[in-house]
């Protein structure tokens, strides 16, 4: 989501937008060439006990396959942990971590000091937890204007979307985000699409059988083919609590979906989150002895949505840029019931209600022809057109108060006095 408005904000003097690249975020921007800082370059001399920290963390926690740098992972995991030790002691500290692994951090230390060094104008983040809520919360205590891009549908956050300014993916969004937190001021939530998806409409259209005789060698050109987007945990139903998925379950997710797959001589490609280890996956394949199936870890992503009749998931975004896609999307429900992607509630994807449910809805998703229309009117319905990145960054512009040619608007709308900005033309 972040990378699209950085480019965006370029073209805007007056604007210059430095990025905290939180752990996994570090290796996309420096695939792109796009500059930033992690919390590695705001470590201090008297950092060294949270370091010794964040070597034991890293010891289990840094997964080596994510591309992070380990002293990325070290810097993170330690001064996380540390503010937990220094804000509720040592044994507190340890309990919260016992129950809640990451999900129990709250770098506020880390984030006042960033802060205060950088001296933005404006905090924008993402609706993620841990250093996001934390960055959010210090920049309103210290009365500078926050914006949070929401990614998805506004349900089940780790958090309290607590910034003054939001965008959201579309209507539905804010809908959600009312429930959950209760009336917001006018002019302070905005429709903008999510970035992260700009690039989807490009690659909208008929299958490129030629990408996928290239990169999917083995499986027949014309051959139906179902893409499943796992993912490491989805919400129980009718509860807040998060379900992190076992191997035994994402084994028997794997042979229902093959099954299914394989009764209406289909081809199955799998696709873990990028946060799950692929031995699981490697080890399944390897075990059922088909040639049409296929892990797709490595592949890029878009092109191998185009490739495919169709995309299954619990909760990953990608079931979002699937649709806007125009593929027929596969929802389960029978066991996350309390999904933060309703999809299938909205319309725009197929629920399979039972296990038993899988080799039908495969069937049916297969058997579609009037995908096209029927979709693309439920997506014009539902999404705002165009992209999202330059709605975002013209926002923020009006936000922080500057014309086109990067000078202030209005006297008194610049950093003295943060707190009166108001909402955008």
């Amino acid at each position: 989501m972040v990378v699209p408005v950085w480019r965006a904000l370029q073209s805007y003097p007056g604007i210059r937008a430095e990025i905290l690249a939180c752990t996994s975020a570090g290796p996309i921007l420096q695939s792109q060439g796009i500059p930033f800082r992690g919390y590695k370059d705001f470590l201090r001399p008297e950092d060294k006990a949270a370091l010794e920290w964040g070597m034991k963390l890293a010891a289990t926690e840094h997964n080596p396959e994510s591309g992070i740098a380990l002293d990325e992972s070290v810097a993170y995991l330690g001064m996380c942990y540390w503010d937990l030790v220094t804000r509720h002691g040592d044994e507190e500290a340890a309990q919260r971590w016992h129950e809640c692994g990451r999900r129990s951090f709250q770098p506020l230390t880390m984030l006042e000091r960033i802060i205060a060094e950088i001296d933005p104008a404006m905090v924008i983040v993402t609706s993620a937890p841990r250093s996001e809520a934390a960055a959010v919360q210090v920049a309103n205590e210290l009365g500078i204007p926050t914006l949070c891009m929401v990614d998805l549908f506004g349900m089940y956050h780790f958090h309290r979307i607590e910034s003054q300014y939001i965008t959201t993916l579309c209507a539905a969004t804010i809908g959600n985000l009312v429930a959950a937190g209760g009336q917001k001021p006018e002019g302070t939530l905005f429709i903008t699409g999510n970035p992260a998806f700009d690039r989807v409409v490009e690659y909208r259209g008929a299958i490129n059988y030629a990408w996928r005789h290239t990169h999917l060698k083995g499986i027949p050109d014309r051959c139906k083919t179902l893409l499943w987007i796992d993912v490491p945990a989805f919400w129980k139903r009718g509860t807040d609590v998060v379900h992190v998925r076992s191997e035994a379950e994402i084994v028997s997710d794997l042979a229902a979906i093959h099954a299914a797959v394989r009764e209406n001589g289909g081809c199955l490609l799998v696709r873990p989150h990028p946060s799950q280890r692929t031995e699981v996956y490697r080890r399944w394949i390897s075990g059922i002895d088909d040639s049409q199936a296929r892990l797709a870890s490595n592949l890029p992503l878009y092109p191998t949505l185009n490739a495919v009749d169709a995309v299954a998931t619990y909760n990953s975004t990608v079931g979002v840029e699937a649709v806007l896609m125009l593929k027929q999307v596969i929802q389960p429900v029978y066991v996350s019931g309390g999904s933060d992607l309703p999809l299938a509630e909205l319309g725009l994807a197929r629920q399979v209600r039972s296990p038993q449910e899988w080799g039908r809805v495969i069937g049916e998703a297969f058997a579609a022809t009037e995908s096209n229309e029927v979709l693309q009117a439920k997506v014009s319905e539902t999404f705002p057109p165009g992209k999202a990145a330059p709605r975002i960054a013209a926002l923020i512009r009006s936000l922080l108060g500057l014309d086109e040619a990067g000078c202030v608007r209005e006297a008194g709308a610049g950093r003295t006095d943060r707190r009166q900005l108001g909402s955008p033309e």
